[in-house]
């Protein structure tokens, strides 16, 4: 039922009286929430741009060097210079590699080798192979993207078995430079 309007004047309520906070009380509390809101979220960008600073923009696994000429005179060089490779790789800041210890044994196929190294959380591999060429040792490096299946850096080197300590060392600089992009390698004790 209506009920019948008897001409008295009607009571209007303006808006900031349903509320119990006045407009500008309310204004300044959701500027305030927008700042902590702000803070909060360049606190997160800030420590997230460090973990990603931190983090390596590599991890290698290094291979057993493949003996191409099958001669027995070369195996322990086919462990010996893979092992080298990884421990000046792992001088390098800015990239991770896999101890030896876990990647010592891949080994045979370039394809068993590649699911073996992602299976232990490495993004790329460092294979090889060495053959004897006269007096002098052929070495064949090459870094597979294990993402993309593809070698995105490789090179030949030949010396004379004496001197392959050299080879990994200029194979690791190489490598640290293709892997880091335009980011000159940090050696340890070197500016």
């Amino acid at each position: 039922m209506r009920q019948p309007d008897d001409g008295s004047p009607k009571q209007v309520t303006r808006p900031d009286e349903l509320t119990p906070m006045p407009r500008g009380w309310r204004l300044a509390g959701i500027v305030a929430l927008l700042a902590l809101a702000g803070i909060g979220l360049g606190l997160w960008q800030a420590s997230s741009m460090r973990r990603l600073r931190e983090a390596p923009a590599a991890t290698v696994a290094v291979a057993w060097f493949e003996n191409e000429d099958g001669d027995r005179s070369l195996e322990p060089l086919c462990e010996e210079l893979p092992r080298q490779l990884q421990s000046r790789l792992a001088e390098v800041r800015g990239l991770h590699v896999l101890p030896w210890t876990e990647t010592r044994l891949l080994r045979g196929s370039e394809g068993d080798a590649q699911k073996a190294a992602a299976g232990l959380g490495a993004s790329v591999l460092a294979a090889g192979s060495v053959r004897r060429r006269g007096g002098v040792v052929r070495i064949g490096i090459r870094l597979v993207s294990l993402r993309r299946g593809i070698p995105v850096w490789s090179q030949s080197y030949e010396a004379a078995p004496d001197r392959v300590a050299d080879v990994a060392g200029q194979a690791a600089r190489e490598m640290a430079a293709t892997l880091l992009g335009a980011i000159r390698p940090q050696w340890p004790g070197r500016r």
